[in-house]
């Protein structure tokens, strides 16, 4: 449950709430918080089912789908698998990124870096860079360390969300609960194509689903890590794609997204707030 509540707890999390807001679809508070629910609990279902498979057959997700797709579908399914983790590799170093930016540069254009001056849209590809570089070393470790380390990861990750949450409910640029725009063509079309990111979100993880918990016991019983991976998946996509949705109701969020945005609603903490940034 911890392992899959770490890795959900991210601020990429957040930046998928945000699309709710004027940085994509538009929505209101409601429309957007019922779309993060529903598309959530189906999206959950496929790793938590395939999640069963791990204890019980010893054998990593890739793997298993030979038993359906055979040697030669094996490989399509690999490659399927590729595409999605570039995808979504590709969104975490970007908002990672957007907070060093932050960092770095604050709202300026230009910043110094070590005493070079320094674009901040350089300055965004050498933190997307460096991030790339720090968890491709990571995972050459593997999953043993992952382990311990998502046991504890989400501590200091809920204690800056809930101060974020708190900051932006008391803050001169409050939290705003925007207003249902009202059926019509265009909100249903955003409604699904924002509830299709939030599906696809969550079941982004079935294609490694099994791969956390092949060294548990082959009597683990499937009802318990099929609970314990949809919880640890879905109570913090839908805690912070909704803190997502009120911090792009910000009345100075404008057009920032991400880790800006993040960092945006953490300027009133002055250096304390930096601290957490950087966190």
């Amino acid at each position: 449950f911890t392992m899959w509540l770490s890795a959900n707890l991210v601020i990429s999390t957040i930046a998928l709430g945000v699309l709710a807001g004027p940085a994509a679809f538009y929505l209101g508070f409601w429309d957007s918080v019922a779309a993060i629910i529903i598309f959530n609990a189906l999206g959950v279902l496929a790793p938590a089912i395939l999640a069963t498979l791990g204890p019980r057959l010893g054998l990593r997700q890739m793997t298993i789908s030979r038993f359906a797709f055979g040697w030669v579908g094996g490989i399509i399914m690999a490659l399927f698998n590729v595409a999605a983790c570039i995808g979504w590799s590709a969104v975490n170093v970007i908002v990672g990124a957007q907070l060093i930016k932050a960092l770095a540069c604050g709202s300026a254009n230009q910043c110094s870096v070590l005493g070079l001056s320094l674009s901040s849209t350089v300055v965004q590809a050498l933190g997307i860079l460096i991030i790339a570089v720090l968890t491709t070393v990571v995972s050459i470790y593997g999953y043993r360390y992952v382990h311990r380390y998502e046991r504890i990861a989400w501590i200091p990750m809920a204690i800056i969300f809930a101060i974020v949450a708190i900051v932006g409910s008391v803050s001169s640029q409050h939290f705003q609960i925007t207003a249902f725009p009202g059926w019509s063509v265009g909100e249903i079309a955003s409604l699904v194509s924002f509830g299709g990111a939030i599906f696809g979100f969550a079941i982004g993880w079935a294609s490694y689903a099994a791969d956390y918990n092949v060294n548990q016991p082959e009597n683990t019983r499937p009802a318990r890590v099929f609970w314990l991976t949809s919880l640890g998946i879905f109570i913090p996509c839908v805690v912070l794609e909704i803190l997502g949705v009120l911090l792009a109701s910000l009345s100075n969020s404008g057009n920032v997204t991400g880790g800006g945005l993040l960092a945006q609603a953490l300027g009133p903490l002055g250096a304390f707030g930096t601290i957490l940034i950087f966190l």
